[in-house]
């Protein structure tokens, strides 16, 4: 078994949400599809920004960035989403012991918390609309 990364968390949260469902919730390492073969009107992309680091404990607090993209200039749709994933922060939805990717070990979180809003980030040269946000998260490897 190995360890996931906190991309793999980020994104295994996200795609267990109910509006999240799917393979349109990406890591950074993966390249978003050709717009004019989306199958949903939005892509989601995580991006692992910094971990502070306690030595002594084995909980891991990664602050994610995930990028909420728009096939079209649609700023409402876009914005709509990443609110709804900073309601499911207060929640509670998806806390609890789940397995990330097969071949890595489970993950028990405690924790995922807004650490900087949903901002729009206008002016994209592909004509896409798009909103950031960073999210915090708690969580520690079960290798049980």
């Amino acid at each position: 078994m190995n360890t996931p990364t906190p991309e793999m968390v980020g994104v295994a949260w996200l795609r267990r949400l109910p509006l999240m469902q799917g393979d349109y919730v990406t890591d950074a390492d993966t390249k978003l599809p050709d717009i004019t073969t989306w199958t949903k009107p939005t892509y989601l992309q995580v991006t692992h920004v910094t971990s502070p680091q306690d030595i002594y404990s084995p909980e891991r607090n990664p602050h994610l960035q995930v990028d909420v993209w728009g096939a079209r200039l649609d700023y409402n749709l876009v914005s709509s989403i990443a609110e709804t994933v900073v309601d499911t922060t207060f929640d509670g939805s998806g806390l609890g012991e789940f397995a990330v990717k097969a071949g890595f070990y489970p993950v028990r979180l405690a924790d995922v918390s807004v650490f900087t809003g949903p901002v729009p980030i206008p002016d994209d040269p592909a004509e896409l609309a798009r909103s950031r946000m960073v999210l915090a998260f708690t969580y520690v490897i079960n290798p049980s």
